[in-house]
Parts: structure tokens; C-alpha cells; sequence
């Protein structure tokens, strides 16, 4: 974990928050996939930077839980956005499958815990969420998903989209699919620096990285 930094500040719980560098959040709304049954994270963040959040999960607790919890913060109304599909590299239909714990609200698209049972529902890629939700180019991006972390964050970077700030949960620290975990996770930490990205904080699976300098772009 990197030297404690007093400009990084940790929004949420210690199940559902992550830290941000708050003098890189300049204007521009937070993207959030994958809320579950805690958005503690994303109503502070509402609150302290007065901006809008847009959060996706199509799990049929989590649609609950959220428009109940955004319901009762009245001063958030308007600045807080619900939308019931989750995200993938591509739109269309996917599996989201159960996790082994009943009691758990968690869905993994890639099947993290090799469950059989899966509901299914739609998914948009990040530049269809940014057209459907009426949304700018976020400057934080937030990341809990169950292990599709990989291919979204593949969609994201060769995208148009530019966040400062992308907040991401490891699942595969705790839960891995197989025995590549440890590729894919460095694959995807080394995509991290290539794009400008810096690791600025980390606690258990969870990171948080800041955009440092521009891409590092192959010219041969």
C-alpha cells in the first residue's frame, strides 16, 4: 500500500467505499457498476462533491436496495441515478450466475464461483451507457463486478472515455476463477500504468488508481 497521502480520502464503509484523491475530481459526474446492497460509497460522494452518480446493476437485490436507499435521501434526489442493467464489453444479453452463498447479492457475469443457476438481464458497453444514461465522460469510475473487471476495463481503455479516477475491487484477490488469476490481474495492472495511471491507494482486494501522465502510445 502506498505512504498514507492526506489529499486521498476514503468514502463509504469498509465493505462498500473506496478512497479518492480529492484534488484530482474536477467537474464531472461518478460511474458505478455494481452497487449490491451498499452504496455507501456513492451517496458521500454525491454529497462532498456535489455531482451526479450513475449507478448500474441489474441484480434484482441490488434494484431494490437502491431505489429504496435513494429514495429516502431526499437531498439527493436528481443527483443520484439508477439504472437496472449491469456492463460488459459489448450491449446485449448476458448470464449473470448466483453466488454460492444464498444469503450473498452478488452476480458474476464470468461465473466466479462456478455456480449453475443465472438470471439474465441486459447489458450495455461503457460508451452505450454513456448515450443511454445522458452522461459526460466520468471522472471517477467505480468498479465492483465479480470478476468482469478485466474485459470492461479492456472497453474502457480503448475507448474515448477519460477518468481521472478508477476505483476497482480485485474479486479474483479472494475468489479465483482458475489458474490464471495472477496473469490476468498483472496483465491488467500493467494496462493500468501503459494508460497513465498510477495505484494511489489499496486495502484488501480493493485499489484506487489516478491518472498521472497521457497514455504510453506505441509509434512504431
Amino acid at each position: 500500500m502506498p505512504a498514507h497521502n492526506p489529499d486521498v480520502k476514503y468514502f463509504g464503509t469498509e465493505y462498500g467505499g473506496y478512497a479518492v484523491p480529492v484534488s484530482m475530481v474536477e467537474d464531472g459526474p461518478v460511474w458505478s457498476f455494481g452497487a449490491g446492497e451498499d452504496i455507501s460509497f456513492e451517496l458521500l460522494i454525491a454529497r462532498y462533491f456535489v455531482t451526479d452518480v450513475y449507478i448500474c446493476d441489474p441484480t434484482p437485490r441490488a434494484v431494490s436496495y437502491c431505489n429504496r436507499m435513494i429514495n429516502q435521501e431526499r437531498g439527493l434526489l436528481g443527483r443520484v441515478h439508477f439504472f437496472p442493467f449491469g456492463v460488459w464489453s459489448e450491449t446485449g444479453t448476458m448470464r449473470f450466475f448466483v453466488p454460492k452463498n444464498k444469503d450473498h447479492c452478488s452476480h458474476s457475469i464470468v461465473n466466479l464461483q462456478h455456480t449453475r443457476d443465472y438470471f439474465e438481464a441486459e447489458c450495455l458497453s461503457p460508451l452505450d451507457i454513456l448515450e443511454r444514461t445522458g452522461s459526460e465522460s466520468p471522472a471517477i469510475l467505480k468498479l465492483n463486478i465479480e470478476g468482469a473487471e478485466y474485459e470492461v476495463m479492456r472497453a474502457i481503455f480503448d475507448s474515448t472515455l477519460d477518468p481521472k479516477v478508477i476505483c476497482i475491487t480485485f474479486d479474483e484477490l479472494h475468489t479465483a476463477i482458475d489458474g490464471g488469476a495472477d496473469h490476468r490481474m498483472t496483465e491488467l495492472t500493467a494496462r493500468f500504468h501503459q494508460e497513465g495511471y498510477e495505484a494511489i491507494h489499496a486495502a484488501g482486494c480493493k485499489g484506487t488508481y489516478a491518472r498521472r501522465s497521457s497514455p504510453e502510445r506505441n509509434t512504431s
